[in-house]
């Protein structure tokens, strides 16, 4: 329902009814779905839990936290659900690669009939 409220999905009610995505998956960031699940606290607040901690007023954490906290606020809100589905997708491709070669190598090998 978060999701439903911020517009990332749409729901449908009755019995072929569901969720489905509200905008294009290229459109929706996986910052929009944090934001919307558990919000963005952790990524602005400050690390040691001081209510005041800024540059201009560091906690005793906050210049080892804040490259961390620029890294992952950067990485969700480049990162789209249609770049999830595309890693996903090629994942199970190469498991299905990798599983398929197993197989033929552990096939008995043939060898012509020479007699």
């Amino acid at each position: 329902q978060d999701l439903v409220h911020a517009r990332l999905l749409r729901s449908s009610k009755g019995p072929r009814g569901g969720y489905a995505l509200a905008r294009r998956a290229t459109a929706i960031t996986l910052l929009d779905i944090k934001a919307a699940i558990e919000g963005m606290s952790d990524l602005e607040g400050c690390a040691s839990g001081f209510g005041r901690c800024s540059d201009d007023m560091p906690c005793p954490q906050h210049e080892r936290f804040k490259p961390l906290r620029v890294a992952m606020r950067k990485y969700l809100a480049t990162t789209t659900v249609a770049d999830m589905a595309q890693a996903l997708a090629e994942k199970r491709a190469l498991l299905a690669q990798t599983r398929a070669s197993r197989r033929s190598a552990r096939r008995p090998r043939r060898t012509p009939n020479t007699g």
